[in-house]
This record gives structure tokens, sequence and C-alpha cells, in this order.
């Protein structure tokens, strides 16, 4: 896609067996609602140790319960963080954010439908995907089709190895590089 296409937030067609489906940019609502989904799928750390402490000393029991409401007071992953960054490429977050993509062009799409897209798109695709989901251009080498379907993907809940989230340099994830000093405070 070139870059006026990117900026005016043009969907992206590809073929996914067979069929072709047209993924659009996200919106600020639809990352709203993929915070929220970040939000519920944040494990709490008090529910891990419930039920787990019966039976410790009461000094274990009193460290761990300390150090579980001190872990649950932390933030949850925010978008655009490295965390998030790390939910959003499971398999799951895969599906929401491919969910998301796909519903403004088809309203009536589920997510049984977006996981019916990850297990046959290839890593190239999703790469060009969550690029154009950050409303970053999608171009990637060759545009004259979606690669040869990669195969089946691991089930909800697990991790695919490769074309996730971008980790770095995108509006998923942010890294700090080095400021150059200026000429007056060398």
């Amino acid at each position: 896609m070139s870059g006026i296409a990117t900026l005016t937030a043009q969907p992206k067609t590809l073929t996914v067996a067979g069929v072709e489906r047209r993924f659009h940019p996200l919106t600020f609502a639809d990352i709203g609602e993929l915070q929220s989904w970040m939000d519920r799928r944040a494990a709490d750390p008090l529910d891990a140790i419930r039920g787990r402490l019966d039976g410790l000393p009461e000094a274990i029991q009193r460290d761990l319960a300390r150090e579980a409401l001190r872990e649950s007071c932390r933030p949850r992953p925010l978008f655009g963080t490295p965390e998030a960054g790390t939910l959003l490429g499971t398999v799951a977050g895969s599906v929401e954010v491919l969910h998301l993509m796909l519903r403004p062009g088809d309203p009536g799409s589920t997510r049984e439908d977006a996981y019916a897209a990850l297990k046959f798109l290839s890593d190239a695709d999703l790469t060009i995907l969550f690029a154009l989901a950050e409303g970053r251009d999608a171009t990637i080498g060759d545009e004259s089709g979606p690669k040869a379907p990669a195969g089946p993907r691991p089930g909800p809940g697990k991790t695919r190895s490769g074309g996730g989230p971008p980790t770095t340099g995108s509006a998923t994830t942010r890294t700090a590089r080095p400021r150059k000093k200026s000429a007056a405070s060398r």
C-alpha cells in the first residue's frame, strides 16, 4: 500500500483460504476494545494464590499475600507497551486484532472467522496486517498477493512463532533510542 492509502486508512484485501477478505486499520475505538480485552486477560496475582496458601507456614503465607497484593496494584499492560505486544502476540490476541480489522467490512464476522483466517495467513501476511492495524505503511516486499497459506496455527492461548505484532519501533511497542549529544553539550 502507498503512503496515501495508509494515511486514508484504506483496507488491505487478501485472499484467505480462497475467500477475499478486507482487513481495515484499527480505529481509536478498536484500540479501546483491545485495551479492555487485555485488562480482562491480565492475570490477577491474588486469584493465583487463593486456595494455595493452606498448609504453608504463616510467615510464608503473609509474604506471598503481601507480594501478590503489591503485584495486583501494578498497572495492567497498556496498548503500545512491550507487555501488551506480548499479550497481543498470542493466538488469542491475534484473533482479537484480526476480528476488529475484519468487522468494518463485514459486520457479521466473528472471532471464529478471524481464527479461521489466522490459520491460513502466512507470517509475511500477518506482518503486513499488523502494520496496517497500527496505521503504518503495510508495504513489505512484493505486493502481488498473499503468500501460500502457512497452514494451521496453534489453538487459542498458544503462542505463534513469528508473524505477531511488531516488537520495536511501532505503535504497539516503542523502544528508547539513545539521544545524540548536541554540539552545545559536548
